[in-house]
Formats: structure tokens, sequence, C-alpha cells
């Protein structure tokens, strides 16, 4: 098989014409009897995990690769791709072995025998190709090996910097779960800001150069490593599920590993429909070892973790590598970012495909067959990876293409000056300090044609629509598409809070006690006015007051000075939503204006942000379009595109690109809002709410925080309570119970809103007053009553540590 795959080398390749860092068949041998002998001899997990992830993602997404004919340029960008198609390639596996009528199918037996035939599969079409390991190269770069040059101070700094912030995250993560304070992982986020300005910094490397080459990968480490940092502080909290939408996600593998085949549809029919959620967490838990959990809050992260890396090298065509990595380090700075993907895991692997298909739609290097094939791939992963995204992604899509093709934006073919500037260099008018810095425009490279097109976008409809045809799992667009328009229609101002957080505008947020009512009356609260105020006299329902964190030593110095440290974080965090939202609106303006007479991929990528900004403007106008998705996760996912216009407004504000100090105001400026942002300012302050990833405290602690007495309640009341009966819960333990029973509680406690014949899962103080979690229109409320006016009258069954669980009445 080796010599059916190789062709003659080159004087000084290495034999077989094999290329450093490729595996050859004879090297994919060995890797897989080693996959093999790890997974039949039952190696413990960590171990196993820790040699078997790597193989079975890079090896197929290699082969692949290669099968197709597509090459990388070395580095971060190769490994990008490989991962994104081996994540394709154990999708489609991982379905297989889920769906094949033979018992036992989906099981470690079952899923090693599934990806060793498939990887069989893949090397007989290679052989049968004769596929080539040299040839003609597609990229300016060519080889898959890492160069071999000396790595400056500075970076080598940085990555160290950043590796070291992983440690500590996971160690910080260990400490507070034990009840230990976050001080290590305020020193993990602490190195990582450091690293991320290093990283930062303009350095004096020629554009080009081998030299500048090795320092964008020693640049793309560290974005790698700070944004895996920042990840694992947040998955790694708690001894159950802790998050949110994961509680769900944890339900649907949970049924499919019971089930031991891929069942769409159950209580979550949306959920179930995500591949990325069901079969592949399961094969993948069956191969690595680990807990199904450890799926989810460890490898989805490395993966995740990636992404970052993605807005490097697309910020990259544009900006030098200092303002790239602050372009990633603002999509990891990003409060959805450190705070909920996480908690997301379906939209995690849906970004990986959606960033390396974007790389493609800008990609100038590359022949157009294998942009299309690279694209029509990463496509078929986001479609079954998760539904929300791949909408998002076809209305980005078509309206970027809409605008390239409106007369008013469209690419100028002539001008009064003739024909556009086909050698890529930005136009004469435009001012010298914008765009002389940006190595964006290559003079040497002709331009292609755009890959955005309307059969891209008819291509991606069709996968969309036929999987959601195929798993049912169109209810959620259906119900979003009929809520607005019957919001139109009515002129309903409804909107979720996250709106709250735009500059376009919207509604004035609700206060917390209209919430509280309005949340109360929609789970049965007593619509009489007589029995609603005779209720609350003798039941009274008061808001717990949000969780604040002390004020340290610097806040009460601020204090003295007559600055309250609560203002200063505040203002921090306003500047943040300053910096993201008005740096991406004016930083498109000036790249529309700089690209006016380019037809190339900086232009595609201005139509693309443009888009991205009437999306984000329509979820505000119609706000209904957020309540099933989410603002901020919207500006999450456009931050992929948008986050080099921030950069590019910022270094311009700050005096242009031709000068180092604009350049290291704006690492300044950068690593300043992921301190603000990532906990750490308002942890040394202290007067501000809490975040997870640093406290046992807050709001996300309280809602989303499972601590192993919870676990322990949920355990007992899913063993003990039959089958089919009504449970009540809070919102907190509503999620919990589903993530990890078969039950689908009745969410909601409080007094008047308990059904008589449900059995009853609550906390309560020693002093007998209940409390209980609201989560309504992305708000997060505590709630206290008597005890008493929901225990009255039932058994009680379970109690420990606080945590209550009581029968029917």
């Amino acid at each position: 098989m080796t010599a059916g795959l190789a062709t003659a080398a080159p004087a000084g390749a290495s034999p077989a014409g094999t290329r450093p860092g490729v595996p050859a068949a004879r090297v994919t041998a060995v890797l897989l009897v080693l996959v093999n002998v790890l997974v039949l001899a039952g190696t413990p997990g960590p171990v196993r995990a820790a040699v078997v992830l790597p193989v079975v993602v890079l090896l197929p997404g290699a082969w692949v690769m290669r099968v197709i004919g597509l090459r990388r340029p070395a580095g971060w960008d190769a490994v990008l791709h490989v991962v994104a198609f081996g994540l394709c390639f154990l999708l489609a596996v991982s379905l297989a072995v889920a769906v094949v009528p033979i018992a036992g199918a989906l099981s470690t037996v079952g899923c090693l025998i599934g990806f060793d035939l498939a990887m069989g599969a893949l090397l007989g079409v290679a052989a049968v190709r004769a596929v080539p390991l040299t040839g003609p190269a597609e990229v300016e770069e060519p080889g898959w090996g890492w160069p071999r040059l000396p790595v400056r101070p500075a970076d080598l700094t940085a990555v160290a910097l950043a590796a070291l912030a992983v440690v500590l995250a996971v160690a910080g993560a260990a400490r507070l779960n034990a009840g230990g304070s976050g001080t290590l992982t305020a020193l993990a986020l602490t190195a990582g800001a450091m690293a991320l300005f290093g990283a930062s910094l303009p350095g004096e490397r020629a554009p080009g150069s081998r030299s500048a080459r090795v320092r964008d990968q020693a640049a793309a480490t560290t974005v790698f490593l700070l944004g895996l940092a920042v990840l694992l502080a947040t998955s790694l909290r708690g001894t159950g599920v802790t998050g949110h939408d994961i509680k769900i996600e944890m339900h649907a593998l949970h049924a499919t590993l019971t089930a031991g085949q891929w069942q769409p549809g159950g209580m979550a029919p949306d959920y179930t429909a995500c591949l990325s959620i069901t079969t592949l967490p399961a094969f993948l838990h069956h191969l690595l070892g680990i807990a199904p959990l450890d799926v989810f809050r460890v490898c989805y992260q490395v993966l995740f973790a990636g992404v970052g890396v993605g807005v490097f090298l697309l910020a990259r065509r544009l900006l030098p590598t200092g303002g790239a990595v602050a372009a990633a380090g603002l999509f990891v700075a990003f409060p959805t970012f450190v705070n909920d993907m996480p908690m997301l895991n379906r939209q995690e692997l849906a970004l990986i495909f959606f960033t390396v298909a974007m790389l493609a739609l800008l990609d100038d290097r590359g022949s157009r067959r294998h942009r299309l094939v690279t694209f029509a791939v990463m496509a078929a992963g986001l479609t079954v990876s998760h539904y929300s995204t791949t909408y998002v992604t076809v209305g980005l899509l078509f309206s970027g293409w809409l605008l390239l093709r409106t007369p008013a934006l469209a690419v100028a073919v002539r001008r009064r000056t003739g024909r556009p500037d086909r050698s890529g260099r930005p136009p004469a008018r435009w001012p010298a300090r914008v765009v002389a810095g940006l190595p964006g425009w290559r003079g040497a490279h002709p331009v292609p044609p755009p890959l955005l097109g309307p059969r891209l976008v008819l291509l991606l409809v069709v996968f969309s629509v036929g999987w959601s045809v195929c798993t049912g799992s169109g209810g959620g667009l259906l119900r979003t598409v009929q809520d607005t328009m019957a919001a139109v229609q009515r002129s309903n101002s409804q909107s979720a809070d996250a709106v709250g957080y735009s500059f376009f505008g919207g509604r004035p947020a609700r206060t917390d006690e209209q919430v509280l009512r309005d949340y109360l009356a929609a789970r049965g609260a007593p619509a009489d006015p007589g029995a609603a105020g005779r209720l609350a006299t003798t039941c009274p329902v008061r808001l717990v007051p949000a969780d604040t964190l002390p004020e340290t030593p610097a806040g009460r110095g601020l204090q003295a000075v007559g600055i309250p440290p609560a203002t200063v974080t505040a203002a921090s965090r306003i500047a943040a939503v300053a910096l993201f939202q008005l740096g991406a609106i004016l930083g498109l303006m000036l790249l529309w204006w700089a690209t006016r007479r380019s037809s190339g991929p900086a232009r595609v990528l201005t139509a693309l942000g443009l888009a991205a900004l009437g999306l984000l403007a329509a979820t505000v106008v119609l706000p209904q379009l957020s309540l099933n998705y989410g603002l901020l996760r919207l500006f999450q996912q456009f931050l992929i595109l948008l986050a080099p216009m921030v950069v590019i407004l910022l270094t311009t504000a700050l005096g242009g690109f031709r000068r180092h100090l604009p350049a290291a105001g704006a690492a300044v400026v950068v690593t300043a809002c992921f301190v603000s942002t990532s906990g750490l300012l308002p942890q040394f302050l202290g007067g501000y709410p809490p975040q997870l990833n640093l406290n046992n405290a807050g709001a996300y602690y309280r809602a989303w925080y499972a601590a192993a007495e919870d676990v322990t309640a949920a355990s007992w009341l899913g063993a003990s309570v039959p089958a089919g009966a009504v449970v009540a819960a809070d919102s907190a333990d509503t999620a919990l119970l589903r993530a990890g029973t078969r039950f689908d509680p009745r969410e909601g406690v409080a007094p008047g809103i308990v059904p008589a014949d449900a059995y009853l899962r609550i906390d309560a103080d020693a002093d007998g007053r209940a409390r209980a979690v609201i989560v309504a229109d992305d708000r997060i409320l505590t709630i206290g009553f008597p005890l008493r006016c929901v225990a009255a009258g039932r058994p009680l069954l379970y109690a420990r540590d606080g945590r209550l669980v009581y029968g029917p009445t």
C-alpha cells in the first residue's frame, strides 16, 4: 500500500516522498494497532483518552484531506482542517454504528470495530486512487511539518504563560469544587492575560519570512492554550452536570447510551437530532473509556479551543500577527465564551465547522474545487451538529450573497479609473495609515472569483431541511417563525433580556418583580385578586438579594477616595460593550471603504460582516428571534468574522498600523477587556456580582451548579419515585433531574403553583424557609418563602444536607 501511495520524491525529501508529519500507511497501521490494544486491554480512561483521542480525530482527518487532495500551510492551519475533517468522519462512523440493526453495536467493541472498518475503507480508497504524497503545491508553503526555526524568547514566554494558565485553571476548578477559594483560577486568568498581552504586541519579523511564520505558529499556540484555560475554568466546575443546556444534552446522551442506539425524538427532539450530543459523544465515551460527562467538559473543550485559532487565521489574512492575536483575544474575552460556551456542547462542535467553512469561503490560495469540497463537508458536519447554528449560517450566507450582488455594495468591475486593481493593492486615495500595515492584499497572487454564491446557500438549505425532516428537529425553527409573525401582527414588544446588551435599542428591561409575577402567573398562580392577596399575606414570596463579592483592600482603597469599586467594574463592562459593538460597526465601515475597488476575500468578508450586523439588528427589531438562540450566542458566532474589524478600528483610531505604539495600545485595550469580562477585575476589587469560574456564589452558581449533595438527591429521587409520577422542582433542580433521571419535571416551585398530586423536590434552610431558583427571560432569580406553604400535608420522603423530597398530598 505504501508503494501505491507514493511517487518519486524530489531531492532532499524523505523516502517515498513522504512529508514530515503526514501519517504514511505504516505509521497509520501502527497507530491503529495501538488504539486497538489500549481499548481492548481496558487501559484506564485518562491515559487511554490522552492517546486515543488525538489518533481517532487527527488520523482519519489527515487521510480524508489526502484523498480529496487538499493541502494546507504548515502548522495550525493544517491542524484545524484535519480536526474538522476528522470530526466529520467520526460523526459519520458514530451514526452508522448507532443505527446498524445489530445488538451491542454501540458498545466498546462495536465502536472499535466500526472505527477500524471505516479506516480500512478510507485507506482502501486512498490505495485505489493511488494518492500521491507529493505534487504541485496548492499553497505557497508546501508540507505539513512545523517550521524548524528558533522561537524568540517573547513568543516562548507567551506560550509558557498560556500553558501555565491551563494547569492553574484545572487546579483552580478542583479547589473551588472542594469548597476552597478561587485564587488558583484568578492566577490562571492573570497568566492568560499576560500571555495575551505579550502575543498581541507588534513584532520585528519581516512579513512573509520563515521567522514570521514561526511567530505565527507560536501566537496561534498561545491563543489555543488561552482559550482552553478559559473554557476549562468553567467546564470543570461542579461534581455533577453543571450548566444550562448541557443538562438537556446529557439527557440526550444518556438516552442514546441506555438504548444502545440513536433514537431521535423523545422528550427533547431538537436535542436528540444533534449527533454532536448523541452518537458522537457515545462513540467517544466507549473508545476513550472516560465518563460521558468528561467527553463534554474535557474533550469538547480541547476541540473547541481551536476555534480561537481559526479566528486568528482568518484575521491574519488582514492583520499583522499581533493584531490577529488581539482579534482572537476578543473572541475569547466575549462573555458568552467565558461563561456559557462550555455549557453549549452542540454549538461548540458546530462552530468548529462554521469556522473552517468561513476559511474556505475567504481562501484565495487553493483551487475552487477543493474549497467547494471543504465547504460542502463542513456544511454537512454543521447540519448534523446544531440546527440553530445551521439556520443562522443560511441567513448569513444568503444575506452576504445579496450584498455582493447589490450594485451599491457589489464588487466594482469597472470604475472611472478603469478595471479594479487585480493585484490586490488598496486604493490610492485611502489614507495610508489605515491599510499600510494590513497584509491582506497579496500583490503576487491573482484574486479568484468569490466562492460565495446561491449554490452554496442552496446546498446548506437542502442539508438543513433534509435533516430536519428526517429527524423531526424543525419544530424549533417553525415555532420561532410563528411567534415572530404573531408578534409582528399584534405589535408585541416582547424581548429577551439579552437585548439589553445591545446599543441598537429595544424595550427597557423589566424589573425583577415583573419577571417574577409573570413567571408565577404562567405556572398557575391564582388569577383572582382576592385569592392572590390572601396567599401573599399568609405565604409571602420574597426575592433573595443577589450575591455580591466582598470588597477587597484594593476596592476599599478606591472607596476611600470616593470611587465605588462596583462603578469601576460596571464602567469597564460598558466599555467592553462599546468595544465589541461600536468597534465591529465602525471597523466594518472602514474595511468596506478600503475594499470598495477590490474583488478579493476582504470584500467577501466585508459582505459577510454586513450581513452579520443585519441579522443582529433583526434580533433586536424582532426579539422573538433571540428567544430560542440568544443574542449573545449569535454575537459570539459572528465574532469569528467581526473581531478583525474591531482591531482594525482600534488600531486605526490609535494611529495606524505602521507604528508600533498604536499596535501596543490595541494590545493593552484588548487585554484590559479580557481582564474585565473574565471576572478578574471584579474579583480584584469586589462589590460586584461573582462569576461561576471564580466563586462558589452568584446567579450561575445558584441556577446551574451541581454539588455532590444535589447529585445524591437527584439519584435517590430517580431510583425511588415511581416511573410516570409527576415531579415538581424549581428551575435548577428541573434541569438537573432532566440530565440524570428519566423524569421531565414540572418546572416551578412557589406557594400556589405546586400540584397536589406531584412529588416535590425543594431546598430549605434550618429555619424553615424554602429557597427556589427561577430562570425566566435569561434572568436568574432566587425566591424565599415559608416551607410550610408548599410542604403542608405532604409526607417527607428524603432529607439530607438541606435537600428535601416530599410525596403527594
